[in-house]
């Protein structure tokens, strides 16, 4: 994160939980960063951010629709592209990924 988006103090990283797709970190309490777990996952950004915005134009400001804010590269670091988005409200810095059954 540091090295592609160096615009960001990058304060504290807290790792959130993983799916079947990606693993979660919430930066600075405020963005969650998404990185693939394989390679075919990390064409879905587009897509994802391309339903989020019709959402958004639909409900307007009424509710807070997360936007990708942030656009990773491949790299030595990580071989796949990942994104950031930054969360709405300030309720973010109490997100909790739940514990699998």
């Amino acid at each position: 994160m540091r090295d592609q988006f160096p615009q960001l103090a990058v304060q504290s990283v807290e790792y959130l939980g993983c799916g079947w797709e990606h693993d979660a970190y919430l930066v600075d309490h405020h963005i969650v960063s998404r990185f693939p777990r394989y390679a075919d996952v990390e064409y879905g950004f587009e897509p994802e951010q391309r339903v989020l915005s019709l959402v958004a134009s639909a409900v307007g400001d009424s509710i807070g629709i997360p936007t990708i804010t942030l656009w990773g590269e491949p790299s030595a670091r990580f071989p796949h592209p990942f994104a950031g988005r930054s969360l709405p409200g300030s309720g973010s810095a109490k997100l909790r990924c739940p514990e699998p059954a």
